[in-house]
């Protein structure tokens, strides 16, 4: 009767281990969930701001280690004041 009470105890743990897993990767879920729709909601603003504009207005990703990632930094500061 011990060796059933120990194997049912062992499986409970278990049971709620899996259960903690479960809910860990819920919260990961829910957080790529609100990640990817934050970037969608982005993307088609930026879009829809291109077609408005005819493609007059063009937005593209830049990180400072590309090549024209500069000097569109020094134009934007040459023109803008804080004024």
């Amino acid at each position: 009767m011990q060796e059933i009470e120990n194997k049912r105890a062992l499986l409970q743990g278990r049971m709620q281990d899996k259960h903690e897993d479960l809910k860990d990767l819920d919260s990961i879920y829910e957080t790529l969930k609100k990640k990817i729709y934050e970037m969608s909601e982005q993307n088609i603003h930026r879009l829809m701001t291109e077609l408005e504009t005819g493609g007059n207005i063009r937005f593209e990703e830049g990180r400072p280690q590309d090549r024209w990632f500069s000097s569109c930094v020094d134009l934007v500061r040459s023109r803008f004041s804080a004024e």
